[in-house]
């Protein structure tokens, strides 16, 4: 049987902070879906395509997942629908064979300007 600890009040308040980031985080996400829904993207999408058009080039999937700590999983599922939608492309890397650059099409950066715009308003 393991020993159950005493609560303390610096857990409590640390806990009572964690609560409250992800309570934030939610609202976060739900107001990034309702921005980026008149482009027809989701919140998800449009943060992958902010770390690529703020990095002004082209990007793997695992550097992206970092810059934005994310899963590399989840900006791959990302990736696949916006290559699918022609938001962005895969380019060859040199350095990677198998991790392809990613850049934005015209498109996907015309999608990602007009939700900046909107945000920023």
């Amino acid at each position: 049987m393991t020993e159950q600890r005493a609560r303390t009040a610096e857990g409590d308040a640390a806990t009572a902070v964690v609560l409250e980031i992800f309570r934030v985080n939610g609202l976060v996400l739900a107001d990034g879906n309702r921005l980026a829904v008149a482009e027809g993207l989701t919140a998800a999408r449009w943060q992958v395509l902010g770390a690529v058009a703020l990095a002004g080039r082209p990007l793997t999937v695992p550097q992206i997942a970092r810059r934005m700590g994310l899963t590399r999983q989840a900006v791959q599922e990302s990736v696949n629908r916006l290559l699918a939608e022609a938001l962005v492309e895969a380019r060859d890397n040199l350095d990677h064979r198998r991790s392809p650059l990613i850049g934005l099409t015209e498109l996907g950066s015309q999608k990602y300007t007009a939700i900046d715009q909107r945000q920023s308003r």
